[in-house]
């Protein structure tokens, strides 16, 4: 990857960032900081990228610290309503916005403690809105894909949703480090950033439904192509 396209990308993440701040999305931007470190420590460590890591690291740095000194300045600094949200992000269990989760989160999920498989598929959420007869505990919102995937399928199914993301990350980062050039590496790295951007996300939002959530997919598909495809071929010779 040359020069000019690695400049390019700095240049779309600080508009994305620009995005980013000006939609005052808490939960996307605690997303968007996860995976941003994640893609860093990823590029660090990566085999790949050996030899030509020190000025992209660099910048890296130097556009994240002046992302967090612009929302400082911004956001933390802001003496109205915009600034007493944001300030709710450094301590977030007494922020009010989070206790109201807690308590919606609560009551959905103790509509859920008699039924191990849940509800059914679009029990909550879109379809939930847009077709449900009755009010129910998850009328109000679920305010989580976690606990929407709880309430509609059942504690089990959540915490296997759960290890599924975290295998999926995991797998992603270790080709990321194990790559042997930069260009199935920086696949990889982008799909694994994206990855653990979007589940922090998505803890605090429903963002894994209708059009919002196929951009994410298509980043860690496109991450997962090459090592699939590798697989298979590998199959076939041996076959």
């Amino acid at each position: 990857m040359g020069a000019g396209w690695r400049l390019l990308g700095l240049v779309i993440m600080g508009l994305c960032g620009v995005a980013l701040a000006g939609a005052d999305s808490r939960a996307a931007m605690v997303g968007a900081a996860a995976g941003s470190a994640t893609v860093l420590v990823l590029f660090a460590v990566g085999r790949g990228f050996e030899g030509r890591r020190a000025l992209p690291l660099a910048l890296g740095t130097i556009v994240l610290l002046l992302g967090g000194g612009v929302f400082a300045a911004t956001k933390l600094a802001d003496e109205g309503k915009a600034g007493q949200r944001f300030e709710g992000l450094l301590n977030p269990l007494s922020d009010y916005s989070v206790q109201d989760r807690l308590n919606k989160w609560k009551t959905v999920l103790d509509d859920v403690d008699e039924l191990p498989f849940g509800h059914g598929l679009g029990a909550s959420g879109i379809a939930e809105e847009k077709y449900a007869r009755f009010t129910s505990a998850a009328t109000f919102d679920p305010d989580s894909a976690y606990v929407k995937v709880a309430y509609d399928q059942g504690a089990m199914v959540m915490l296997l949703f759960i290890a599924a993301l975290i295998a999926l990350a995991a797998g992603l980062g270790q080709r990321a480090i194990r790559a042997p050039d930069a260009r199935s590496g920086t696949l990889a790295l982008a799909a694994c950033g994206t990855l653990v951007s979007f589940s922090a996300a998505i803890g605090a939002g429903l963002y894994f439904e209708g059009l919002v959530a196929a951009a994410p997919w298509l980043i860690v598909g496109l991450g997962l192509a090459s090592y699939v495809r590798a697989t298979s071929a590998i199959g076939r010779v041996e076959g």
